[in-house]
């Protein structure tokens, strides 16, 4: 059986590991939300542009 201040240093690091590992993953969620957000505008831009190519052509024919 583990003495009681191994298992409690135990502890601690098994906390701390833990609570590394919901900040990374925060940190990650975070960061695909900022992609996919970046992903969105470059798409509203696309299709703004392909709204004004369309557009043009219209007036063109």
């Amino acid at each position: 059986m583990l003495r009681d201040d191994v298992r409690e240093e135990a502890t601690v690091k098994y906390q701390s590991t833990e609570h590394e590992l919901a900040n990374d993953l925060k940190r990650n969620h975070e960061e695909v939300i900022a992609s996919l957000n970046d992903v969105i505008a470059v798409q509203q831009k696309t299709i703004s542009l392909l709204e004004q190519l369309a557009t043009g052509k219209e007036r063109n024919h």
